[in-house]
């Protein structure tokens, strides 16, 4: 026999061991097809679906297709952002104005010892004898 011969055991079992691989090919295959599609596959919430004329909408006789809020909505949506932004505006200038408080007391602090340094316990700068 020659060394490129292969026994009918070893073929037998190389066969076997082909037909599991592909099927687990075959399975791979089918979970990588199931991922692409969550992931790059038409999503509902992308789907823009024409609303039937017939149902009502929420509030009653008002048909779901009604579309755009009404303008006393869209009035209130706007005054409510003017208001969350104006109360932004208003919280960040009470910031301002606490540290600029503290910089005046700091700074009050500094003219009173520089005013009354004996008290303090400085020097009190007079003229040298000498002038």
């Amino acid at each position: 026999m020659s060394n490129t011969a292969i026994s009918p055991v070893k073929t037998a079992r190389f066969e076997v061991e082909n037909q599991l691989l592909r099927e687990q090919v075959a399975g791979l295959k089918h979970q990588l097809d199931w991922f692409k599609r969550q992931m790059f596959g038409q999503k509902s919430e992308k789907r823009l679906i024409e609303p039937n004329p017939d149902q009502l909408g929420l509030l009653g006789n008002e048909s779901a297709s009604d579309g755009d809020l009404p303008e006393e909505k869209q009035t209130i949506t706007y005054q409510d952002q003017q208001i969350q932004d104006l109360s932004d505006m208003v919280s960040q200038q009470w910031t301002e104005i606490d540290r600029l408080k503290k910089r005046l007391a700091q700074a009050k602090q500094r003219l009173e010892i520089l005013e009354n340094p004996a008290e303090e316990g400085g020097m009190i700068h007079e003229k040298p004898p000498h002038y």
